[in-house]
């Protein structure tokens, strides 16, 4: 097993836990989640290293995302359901 790097946030993980609803310190925590995730296949120096966390980032922050959507008792998903609602078209026989 590889020892993870615990290097700096990356300078956009602000502006992604804003758009992902969350807060930044929880954003840095999945941040750490993520390299160690990335330091389980691969080693910190191998190129597929970042790109393998920052992908398992964005997945964290959006499995973060729905969380915090279901935990406000679901409105979040309902009004998101609601801004793509189109009536469906009756066809007369």
């Amino acid at each position: 097993m590889n020892k993870p790097t615990f290097a700096k946030a990356p300078k956009i993980l602000p502006w992604l836990a804003h758009k992902a609803g969350i807060d930044s310190h929880r954003a840095e925590t999945l941040w750490h989640t993520a390299l160690r995730y990335a330091a389980l296949a691969h080693a910190p120096d191998a190129p597929e290293y970042w790109p393998a966390a920052m992908d398992r980032l964005l997945d964290l922050l959006a499995a973060e995302s729905r969380r915090e959507d279901l935990a406000s008792f679901g409105w979040h998903p309902w009004a998101h359901s609601l801004a793509g609602f189109r009536a469906p078209h009756i066809m007369p026989r």
